[in-house]
């Protein structure tokens, strides 16, 4: 069918005057006399002859396309009028009986091995006899078993006959081809309400249209004298003239997350783009969630855009297709590759899909099962009302978020992406106000449910979890997210004279952090809040009080318990006290020494050593790395540079310094083509020290002495 539209049959003309702009209501103030502007008509309008005014100049339409309400050119579904464009329309084959009902179906190729029919009653379309209603145990054919044509008219395709209720309404049907992968890409629908809709008892679809027809149709019943009628295959769509195939020029030519809508496409759904079935995205995630019944066997999907674009049509590698609830499984794309993805699901359960595209080249899927059918947000002035950050679904029918508060008063709810009844939590009337720390249980309903009101005192990080044990009355808690809530932890001992005046800084993730620089000597500390109360005054166990060097000891509290920590120090340096509060009541403490390059080793390589990784450099504490070696008299050149010249440790002199001298720091550059090698002269031959302070890692201060 032509896609293309012709116009109205009244010429309308839009008298603005090209000269004088005001007569258009765009009065330009401040401006004086008139303005000749070259006048431009926007189509399908085109400018009159005189260039004083636009037109719409309108054709009439070419049967079989007719003008529709607003005068747009569309296909007729009526009646074939006989002889019509010279077209006399055969007779269908086939003559349906009292309550029976014939669907066609036609393929340019004529080609109908393997056809079959997916037929279903769902919604408002109740008419197939051989189904149970909505909610019955049947409402359909199951794909992959069709039913098979009856025959096969040489006018109008292959066809089935199917039995009709009394009280028939419409019908939903899919022929397909399961074998060879290929099915009409919408749900096709044969009203049956009335005579003037279904006045034959038999419909039409042809391959590539969107229209079932009523009458009998072929393809060359289509053809608009004057345009022409092609049908295109699938990914290639046809052009607004409707005269040429072209590429679909919205299909996705690269994956890119978050510019694609993507939709979770089934045999659940009959792999149909359905609004119920697309993902929210955030920051490289995509999320959705469903309700799933137990089936006995597997359900088959894919995820992709609503087009099956070939870079965003993900399913499994061959052989992996199954998917396991609480597994990650990572996905690909590609016609030939991509297979669709199995599940098995023995109970009726509420599944999240968790898409992380992150990776785009290596996007992870991961299923698991959740209380609530919809993917949840907190809502409110904390984040204008948006749907920016998805709750966390933690197990145990536990969702949390977390977010940085101002101290202020804040208005929120729990809620789905689009506000649905059932999901739309909220306090009780009257009792709007939620304490930290209390837990407050949720109503949901329009109306019903009240913006929850949270006053926050001290700024920071807090944590929001709803428990979802009883979905219909979840229950919220909000609490500082740090495991101590607003009371800073310090370390305290020798090396600070057990005094508060450095906290420890909280990272995130039930992990506090402390880095002091300490020297050579024993130490003994404990790690407390600034009154030592008793609750938060962690130290050893009694007898192991001793700390060694990376390596996590638990601690323990109160008064008289927890014993006084001893560490050792055999190298000055800084050193990181790591606290790490997941159990509040038996935190676990690391302290680990502060490297200028952490793990990674420093060698000097050059002509003294043929430029190798045969000798390590010692870490002397305080940031300084030294090596020695003997030395003949002579010229020598070298860098500073991990075991594999990495770009951000290959350290070397500035173009045009590259000249060492004994006993006088050097500052060194780094990066390939930027640090040159050193160039350093000896007159004596000995035993000769090397040392680089790192205390500056991306700029390090390089010395060389004379051993005495």
């Amino acid at each position: 069918m032509s896609t293309y539209m012709k116009k109205l049959l009244t010429t309308l003309l839009f008298a603005c005057s090209a000269a004088v702009l005001s007569s258009c209501g765009g009065d330009q103030v401040g401006l004086s006399g008139t303005a000749d502007s070259v006048l431009v008509c926007k189509a399908p309008e085109t400018i009159t002859e005189d260039g004083t005014a636009c037109e719409l100049v309108i054709v009439p339409c070419n049967y079989p396309e007719v003008a529709n309400e607003q005068g747009l050119c569309v296909m007729d579904i009526g009646a074939w009028p006989d002889g019509a464009n010279g077209i006399t329309m055969p007779e269908p084959e086939y003559i349906p009986k009292d309550g029976e009902v014939v669907l066609y179906y036609a393929l340019t190729s004529g080609e109908y091995t393997g056809w079959g029919l997916h037929a279903f009653n769902e919604g408002t379309c109740t008419s197939w006899s051989m189904f149970d209603a909505p909610g019955g145990e049947t409402t359909g054919t199951s794909w992959g078993i069709p039913i098979d044509p009856v025959g096969v008219d040489p006018n109008f395709g292959v066809y089935w006959v199917l039995d009709t209720t009394v009280n028939k309404n419409c019908g939903n049907w899919i022929p397909y081809n399961f074998d060879a992968g290929v099915q009409v890409q919408f749900t096709a629908i044969a009203p049956l309400a009335d005579e003037i809709e279904n006045p034959t008892n038999r419909f039409f679809l042809l391959e590539g249209l969107g229209i079932v027809f009523p009458h009998p149709r072929t393809f060359e019943s289509l053809v608009v004298p004057g345009g022409s009628t092609l049908i295109c295959e699938d990914p290639q769509i046809l052009n607004e003239a409707g005269d040429a195939c072209i590429d679909d020029p919205t299909a996705l030519e690269t994956f890119v997350p978050g510019e694609a809508t993507l939709y979770l496409k089934g045999s659940f759904n009959e792999w149909t783009t359905n609004e119920e079935y697309v993902f929210e995205y955030s920051e490289g995630v995509y999320t959705m969630v469903t309700s799933l019944p137990a089936s006995a066997d597997d359900y088959s999907f894919k995820i992709a855009d609503d087009l099956w674009s070939e870079p965003t049509s993900f399913g499994a590698t061959a052989t992996e297709e199954l998917v396991v609830v609480g597994e990650g499984k990572t996905l690909v794309v590609g016609e030939d590759v991509g297979q669709n993805i199995t599940m098995t699901v023995s109970a009726d359960a509420n599944y999240q899909f968790i898409f992380d595209a992150t990776d785009p080249e290596l996007p992870v899927l991961t299923v698991i099962e959740v209380p609530l059918n919809r993917v949840m947000y907190v809502k409110g002035t904390l984040n204008e009302w948006s749907n920016t950050q998805a709750m966390v679904y933690e197990g145990d029918n536990i969702y949390t978020s977390t977010f940085v508060l101002e101290a202020t008063d804040y208005e929120f709810k729990v809620a789905d992406a689009n506000w649905t009844d059932d999901t739309n939590f909220g306090a009780a009337a009257g009792d709007e106000a939620l304490e930290l720390d209390t837990t407050k249980s949720l109503v949901f309903g329009e109306g019903v449910a009240q913006n929850i009101t949270l006053t926050i005192t001290d700024a920071g990080n807090y944590k929001f979890t709803l428990d979802a044990t009883d979905p219909s009355a979840p229950i919220l808690t909000v609490n500082n997210a740090a495991p101590y809530g607003a009371t800073e932890m310090y370390v305290k001992g020798s090396m600070n004279e057990w005094s508060n005046l450095q906290a420890m800084e909280y990272l995130g993730d039930n992990i506090y952090s402390s880095t002091y620089t300490l020297d050579v000597t024993a130490y003994e500390f404990k790690v407390a809040d600034a009154d030592w109360t008793e609750a938060t005054n962690f130290g050893a166990a009694t007898g192991e009080e001793a700390l060694e060097l990376a390596t996590a000891k638990s601690l323990v509290f109160g008064e008289g318990i927890a014993q006084n920590m001893t560490l050792d120090i055999t190298v000055p340096g800084d050193y990181t006290f790591t606290l790490d509060a997941t159990d509040p009541a038996a935190p676990v403490i690391t302290v680990t020494q502060v490297l200028p390059y952490g793990a990674t080793v420093m060698y000097v390589k050059g002509t003294m050593n043929e430029w190798s990784n045969a000798q390590e450099m010692v870490y002397e504490g305080n940031n300084v790395y030294s090596s020695e070696y003997e030395l003949d008299a002579a010229s020598y050149e070298f860098k500073v540079a991990d075991a594999d010249w990495s770009e951000t440790t290959n350290f070397g002199a500035a173009t045009g310094d590259e000249a060492l001298e004994l006993d006088i720091a050097k500052s060194l550059v780094f990066g390939e083509g930027v640090a040159q090698n050193i160039t350093l002269d000896i007159a004596t031959s000995g035993t000769y020290k090397f040392s680089l302070d790192g205390s500056d890692s991306t700029a390090p201060i390089l010395t060389v002495v004379l051993v005495p």
